[in-house]
């Protein structure tokens, strides 16, 4: 069965829109240049399990409405296919996401400390003031995209009433 767009697929993608345009103003993330920066500093493994297969782009805090992570450089680490579809799937935060492929408590916490350090690195300095204003339209957004639908599709049912 096919699947359809839904009004709160396009309310979700207003937002990542949004930020992902806050990102490029902010102007600290391109993905040829500094994703291989990153790759090479989590020794070219998936920061979650450890696996090299597939790299691909992990945002530690997610791009939506909820969690207003950015597409910039401290947000992004390595992640196989397989950790990356698995915290988006289960809608996990990235320390659930580690809990549950690592089990050797030493190698948890290296792991840990290394995605946290990462996070915590100084291109990641966003006052939190303007983090609750990205938020704070982020949600109004949403919210206007998904009053828009509605008032879009009212005017065509009054239409087609005979």
């Amino acid at each position: 069965m096919p699947s359809f767009p839904t009004k709160s697929g396009a309310s979700n993608f207003a937002v990542r829109v949004f930020l992902s345009q806050i990102s490029i103003e902010i102007g600290r993330f391109n993905k040829k240049t500094h994703f291989k920066e990153i790759i090479t500093k989590f020794n070219n493994e998936c920061a979650y399990c450890g696996s090299n297969n597939d790299l691909e782009v992990e945002h530690i805090i997610g791009i939506n409405k909820h969690e207003v992570g950015l597409n910039i450089k401290s947000n992004v680490i390595p992640s196989c296919h397989d950790c990356n579809d698995n915290k988006q799937k289960k809608k996990l935060d990235w320390q659930r996401q580690l809990e549950l492929v690592v089990t050797d408590k030493s190698e948890y916490h290296k792991r840990y400390n290394k995605i946290l350090n990462h996070l915590s690195s100084k291109n990641a300095s966003i006052d939190e003031h303007v983090v609750g204003e990205i938020k704070k339209i982020a949600e109004e957004l949403y919210k206007e995209v998904s009053e828009a639908i509605d008032k879009k599709v009212k005017l065509i049912k009054l239409s087609l009433r005979p």
